[in-house]
């Protein structure tokens, strides 16, 4: 069942255009931002969201496994509405959300223009994809990751003046299981 976190919460309080997302593991990162998103694009009209990850199975496992749990808990999937081989769906009111994945510069460049971006687990996409993306995006972009290494995110995305950059942390996270909680106060 779907629960507001408070890592929800903090994300929907960020408002400039680059919003960085650095958490570790059941921070709800990703999670928080695709129920954002899923808010964002019901109420917005015309908007197209691209969401990208490393690999395709890294999507279908990661964002869009997320996109269709909180869609089916909050009782607005509606299957006619998804095109599985593209992995788009769109929305009652001309809002899109496609989820997808870049190996070349080339690519990410063909794939159009878009009014707002999220890159998942961004470090794992390079600088150059992801720029091609970010160049070609009008509206908002999201970028999560784990802690584990000094990254381009880092370098190129938070130190602009239109970025914000938040630490969310398992504690953010009430939705987590308890025995996830109980082996995480371990560590």
């Amino acid at each position: 069942m779907f629960q507001r976190t408070t890592a929800i919460n903090k994300l929907l309080e960020l408002n400039k255009r680059k919003r960085v997302i650095q958490g570790g593991t059941w921070a709800g990162k990703t999670f928080g931002i695709i129920a954002v998103i899923i808010d964002y694009l019901a109420k917005n009209p015309n908007r197209i969201f691209t969401v990208v990850a490393e690999t395709i199975p890294a999507i279908k496992k990661g964002a869009l496994h997320d996109f269709k749990t909180i869609m089916q808990d909050t009782h607005r999937w509606v299957e006619t509405s998804y095109n599985g081989t593209d992995r788009v769906y769109a929305f009652a009111n001309g809002s899109t959300i496609e989820f997808n994945s870049f190996d070349s510069v080339g690519k990410a460049k063909a794939a159009g223009k878009r009014t707002d971006l999220f890159i998942n687990e961004a470090p794992y996409i390079s600088f150059e994809i992801a720029d091609a993306l970010i160049g070609r995006t009008s509206g908002n972009i999201w970028l999560d990751f784990n802690p584990d290494f000094e990254n381009w995110v880092h370098q190129e995305i938070v130190p602009n003046t239109d970025c914000e950059f938040i630490i969310l942390k398992y504690s953010d996270n009430e939705a987590l299981p308890e025995t996830i909680l109980g082996e995480l106060r371990l560590k």
